[in-house]
C-alpha cells in the first residue's frame, strides 16, 4: 500500500480512538501543501536567490578577502588630474609611463589599461610605439547593432588597436538587484579583461561567475600616476607585477555599485573590480554557483 494510500485509510477510519490521528494526519497534509505552495512560489518569484544574496552579502562584508600583493594599481585620481592637465589627460603621460619601466628595466608582467582610446589624439603614435614594448591589455567594450541584433565589439582608434593582440572584455554584470557581484569570463567570444590578463586558460564550464570582492577600505596598493612619473619614485616596485591603470577620482564617474556600497555610501571603481577578479584568478578564488533545482 502506498504512503497516500495509507493516509487515505486512516482519515476514513471512523472508530473514537483514531479521531486525534486522523486530526493530526489531516494537518500534516494541509501544511505539506502549504509549504510545497510557499515554496513554488518563492522559486517563480526568485525569493530564494533574493534571500541568498542577503546572506551572500554580508559574509562578504564581515569576512572580507585580502588583496593580492602581486596586483599595483596606478590611479588616475584627483591628484593626476590636477598635476597633469585636468580631463582627459594626454597620451603622452601613459606612454611616458610606459617608456619609464622599459627604460629602467622595471617590466611588469602586465599592464592593464581600464581606458578606452576611442578618439584620435596627436600623441597616438607615440602611445602605440610604447604598448609594443611590453605585454599590454586593453579594453574593448560592446555596442549593440540594432541592424544585426549583436553585441559589435569596439576597438581603440588606430594605430593604437595594432598595438597590441590582448584584448579583454569589459562588459558589467549586474544581479537582479542591481549589484555587481560577479563577471562574465567570455563573452562575445572575448575573454574578460582580468582573465586575458591572467593569461591562463579556464575551463568556461560557466562563463559567468562570482568573486571575493575586496573592500575598497582595505585595497590595493596604489600609486598615483602623477607620483609613478616622478622623476624620484622607484618604479622597480613594478617589476613582474600586475598594474591596473584606471581612473579612481570619483568625479570621473567609473564608479559601480557592490556588496561594499552600503557600507562606505559609495560605488567601487571599475579598476579594482577587475583587480578583484585578478586576484581570484590568481589565488584560485572563484566562486561556483549552484546549479538550479530543476
Amino acid at each position: 500500500m502506498s504512503f497516500f494510500s495509507r493516509i487515505k485509510s486512516k482519515l476514513s477510519n471512523k472508530t473514537p480512538n483514531n479521531i486525534y490521528e486522523k486530526k493530526f494526519v489531516f494537518e500534516w497534509c494541509v501544511t505539506a501543501s502549504i509549504s510545497l505552495a510557499l515554496l513554488a512560489i518563492s522559486i517563480h518569484l526568485d525569493t530564494v536567490k533574493s534571500v541568498g544574496n542577503i546572506f551572500y552579502d554580508e559574509i562578504e562584508v564581515n569576512q572580507p578577502s585580502n588583496p593580492s600583493k602581486d596586483i599595483i594599481l596606478v590611479a588616475i585620481d584627483d591628484k593626476s588630474i590636477s598635476a597633469l592637465g585636468g580631463w582627459p589627460l594626454s597620451r603622452k603621460f601613459y606612454a611616458s609611463f610606459l617608456q619609464k619601466l622599459a627604460d629602467e628595466n622595471n617590466k611588469p608582467t602586465a599592464v592593464g589599461f581600464d581606458i578606452l582610446f576611442l578618439d584620435p589624439t596627436p600623441s597616438d603614435q607615440v602611445l602605440s610605439d610604447q604598448i609594443k614594448r611590453q605585454r599590454v591589455v586593453l579594453p574593448v567594450e560592446f555596442r549593440y547593432d540594432e541592424i544585426s541584433d549583436k553585441k559589435i565589439p569596439i576597438f581603440p582608434i588606430s594605430p593604437i588597436k595594432e598595438a597590441t593582440s590582448n584584448y579583454g572584455h569589459i562588459e558589467i554584470n549586474y544581479d537582479g538587484d542591481g549589484v555587481i557581484r560577479g563577471s562574465k569570463l567570455l563573452s562575445n567570444h572575448f575573454e574578460n579583461f582580468a582573465l586575458r590578463i591572467y593569461n591562463k586558460k579556464l575551463k568556461y564550464q560557466n562563463v559567468y561567475t562570482r568573486f571575493p570582492m575586496i573592500d575598497p577600505a582595505i585595497g590595493y596598493n596604489t600609486v598615483s600616476l602623477s607620483d609613478a612619473l616622478s622623476d624620484h619614485f622607484d618604479r622597480s616596485i613594478f617589476k613582474n607585477k600586475y598594474v591596473l591603470l584606471g581612473a579612481t577620482a570619483a568625479s570621473l564617474g567609473d564608479r559601480y555599485p557592490t556588496v561594499f556600497s552600503g557600507k562606505h555610501d559609495a560605488g567601487t571603481p571599475g579598476v579594482q573590480i577587475h583587480a578583484d577578479l585578478l586576484t581570484a584568478l590568481l589565488e584560485h578564488k572563484l566562486i561556483k554557483e549552484a546549479s538550479p533545482v530543476n
